[in-house]
């Protein structure tokens, strides 16, 4: 199998801070000045994942290569919602939609070594559209069992 490195190199990803992960934005789609959708390469690593956070905006989720993935998704009411991304080959759906105001998590099922997706936000992403959990989200979901292992 690959090793992950290589694909962070071939990508020239870079560490993605406040949520995990590297990334590297490629795609920026634009009318004049209206930013309309944005995508970005996005790998995954055991010790570098998608953490518990929210955007404002619509997210495209499309697993590209690597191992498969565990997505959460929980609304405001603790509607939890577990997808798995990975191979259709395998069984795994490819592509996932994370609809805005929705908190999302994203990491390796057990045993998996990395994986590479790509993410579309629709209308394109804004430093202002993340909103990371903090210690009241935390409160809030508390009676998820497994909360914990989707955070930092």
């Amino acid at each position: 199998m690959v090793d992950y490195k290589f694909i962070i190199e071939k990508l020239n990803l870079q560490p993605l801070s406040v949520e995990g992960g590297y990334f590297n934005k490629v795609i920026t789609l634009n009318k004049g000045d209206e930013q309309l959708a944005s995508c970005i390469y996005y790998l995954i690593t055991p010790d570098s994942f998608s953490s518990l956070h929210k955007v404002l905006k619509d997210e495209f989720w499309y697993f590209l290569e690597g191992d498969p993935l565990i997505q959460i998704t929980i609304d405001d009411e603790k509607n939890l919602k577990r997808t798995e991304l990975g191979k259709v080959s395998e069984g795994y759906s490819a592509i996932s939609l994370v609809n805005k105001n929705i908190w999302q998590a994203t990491k390796l099922k057990d045993g998996g070594s990395w994986a590479l997706v790509a993410t579309t936000v629709v209308p394109g992403f804004s430093e202002s559209d993340f909103i990371s959990y903090d210690e009241n989200v935390l409160t809030k979901f508390k009676s998820i069992d497994d909360i914990n292992q989707y955070t930092y």
